[in-house]
């Protein structure tokens, strides 16, 4: 005979399960991370005043981008005027809260919104790319307000770019800073990256299918 209740116990996990036990577990974590986010609530707040009823409008999270990079290269071109240990942990906390927020949104686009990657890939690749110059920045904002500097700002801000390129993080005497960036290193560089490359294989296949089908 059958057991109905074992029956029933598969059925419901199939139920719930659809999507497999790992995704909807880290979808549910990631949707909440992103409450933390300034960029989902100045979205957010515009759809609103909108009217838009979807998604916020593109524009909203490249100017949050933009705005931030070029407050960005201010700090970093006059960080060496800034004498005040307070002032200077301030920077460290609110351009670290930047590249946290960065992980979050490369995680909520990936595993979130990974709909719009197939659509969107021209303007995910230049986002991508802006997104290496900010974390570049921002990492070298870091070691040179944190009093990690052993060289001048450009040879950091060279050795942080190769350091992300190639995955190996230059030494700053503070093993939480290098792990850090290597961890946003791989984000960056593999996952974004080979998110992108499929988004353009699966764009060829489709255009393939549809030729053949002409």
């Amino acid at each position: 005979k059958v057991d109905r209740r074992g029956v029933s116990m598969f059925k419901w996990l199939n139920n719930k399960l659809s999507e497999g036990f790992y995704f909807p577990f880290m979808k549910e974590i990631i949707e909440q991370l992103q409450r933390v986010s300034l960029n989902f609530w100045a979205g957010r707040y515009i759809r609103k005043k909108i009217a838009q009823n979807k998604k916020p409008p593109s524009w909203v999270s490249e100017l949050y981008q933009c705005l931030f990079l070029v407050f960005g290269f201010l700090a970093f071109i006059f960080s060496g005027w800034i004498h005040f240990k307070c002032t200077s942990y301030l920077i460290i906390v609110f351009f670290s809260y930047r590249i946290f927020e960065i992980c979050i949104f490369i995680l909520a686009w990936i595993f979130v919104r990974k709909k719009e990657l197939l659509h969107d890939y021209r303007r995910s690749i230049a986002g991508f790319l802006l997104n290496i110059v900010e974390v570049t920045t921002y990492f070298s904002i870091i070691t040179w307000s944190g009093g990690l500097k052993d060289s001048d700002k450009l040879n950091i801000f060279y050795k942080h770019m190769v350091g992300i390129l190639t995955l190996s993080p230059p030494d700053t005497e503070c093993i939480i800073l290098s792990l850090s960036e290597l961890f946003v290193s791989v984000f960056l560089i593999l996952v974004v990256l080979g998110a992108l490359v499929g988004a353009l294989a699966r764009d060829e296949m489709g255009n393939e299918k549809n030729n053949k089908k002409e």
